[in-house]
């Protein structure tokens, strides 16, 4: 049950969200410069991978579980 959850959750993140990185990745990341408290806008998804272009012009990529979706498209 829990896995079709995740799964559900992952197919209602779409490319033109607005996301942000979840607060819990600084302590679960193992390198704290991965973390940005940064927004940014979903360019693509693929399964549980995501990409995602931040305010300041970088783009980041990371697993999905990481971030939030503030605003859908």
């Amino acid at each position: 049950m829990w896995r079709s959850i995740m799964v559900n959750w992952r197919l209602s993140v779409k490319a033109g969200d607005l996301v942000k990185m979840k607060d819990i990745m600084w302590w679960t990341l193992q390198s704290r410069k991965d973390f940005t408290r940064e927004t940014g806008i979903v360019l693509s998804i693929d399964y549980n991978a995501i990409k995602v272009m931040l305010n300041s012009g970088e783009k980041k990529c990371g697993l999905v579980d990481y971030w939030e979706v503030l605003s859908e498209r």
